[in-house]
């Protein structure tokens, strides 16, 4: 984990102490609660003693990796997702323990660039729209019975949760005396490509249409190929981050990203002062090569041994 995100995140974020209120306050490092592995626990402590470690193997009725492992075997699912699923059912399942009636999740491959003041409850929104077919939706509808999803995406790597909404949902998930992430991947297991799992696409579409917990919808712009762009998270205080936070919020560093070839152009300040992040992030997209380098990842990921934590 670099101490960049956690650094930034404090500095930049403010957030509510109630989804009801516009008192919003800057994090404190007492404010953070880290899900992760117990070999991360001295990592975490050495940034500051005051964050909450959680174990993600331990601290969670029912559920650790080893759980979900073992049910993406017994419903013929790819174990090499287990990691993928089971941090979105960690996130949910935080409600459990959570001591507020609200709280945000925000991956630590994340990095916030911009100042993020959340004074009412919201759904960051991306652009383009969700197909009918989308298997996140497939998943949903079978589960929950939805037939009227809201066709927006809201895969943004951070979402504001109210508690007792998220246990109302895991009770209705929860059916046939089975666990929710059980008859989750139960439903997948039908046919893989016909369904898959979002706990930001299920939320924010089960408040949406039953017009639970007061969320409005704003548009915050996302990169996701930081990874491909940087090695590592460039200083805080570098032009490469200045330049980008004209541009978007968020700049992420999944770790199944690979350096592109585009990085040199990304990286290259002239061509930035010119041209300006966003217009080279379009011609990224627009010449094919964020596709070329997502087949790429995709074709590397594949040779991955069976099992891997992701």
């Amino acid at each position: 984990m670099d101490p960049k995100v956690l650094k930034n995140l404090r500095k930049m974020a403010r957030y509510p102490q109630k989804a009801d209120t516009s008192n919003s306050r800057k994090l404190q490092y007492s404010d953070i609660y880290i899900i992760a592995h117990h070999d991360c626990k001295s990592e975490i402590e050495a940034i500051s003693k005051e964050i909450h470690f959680i174990d993600e193997n331990k601290d969670f009725p029912d559920l650790n990796y080893d759980v979900i492992y073992n049910l993406m075997q017994k419903f013929h699912l790819n174990p090499k997702s287990t990691g993928w699923f089971f941090q979105q059912f960690l996130k949910l399942s935080f409600c459990e323990i959570c001591p507020k009636g609200i709280y945000m999740t925000f991956d630590v491959d994340s990095l916030l660039i911009r100042d993020l003041v959340i004074d009412r409850v919201f759904f960051n929104v991306l652009r383009g729209k969700v197909s009918r077919h989308n298997a996140y939706i497939a998943t949903n509808q079978a589960i929950l019975g939805m037939s009227n999803f809201y066709r927006m995406e809201f895969v943004s790597e951070f979402m504001i949760f109210q508690t007792e909404i998220v246990k109302e949902l895991i009770a209705l998930m929860a059916q046939n005396h089975q666990s929710y992430f059980e008859n989750i991947l139960a439903v997948m297991g039908r046919d893989p490509k016909t369904f898959s799992f979002s706990e930001f696409e299920t939320y924010a579409n089960y408040c949406l249409i039953n017009k639970k917990g007061g969320y409005f919808l704003k548009s915050m712009d996302i990169n996701k190929y930081g990874k491909r762009f940087f090695d590592s998270i460039p200083a805080l205080d570098s032009n490469e981050i200045s330049d980008f936070a004209k541009y978007c919020y968020i700049l992420e560093f999944n770790h199944w990203c690979k350096i592109s070839k585009y990085s040199k152009i990304m990286q290259n300040k002239f061509l930035r002062k010119v041209f300006g992040v966003k217009n080279l992030v379009r011609v990224y997209y627009k010449t094919g090569m964020c596709d070329r380098d997502r087949q790429r990842e995709l074709k590397q990921a594949r040779l991955k041994p069976s099992g891997e934590r992701s």
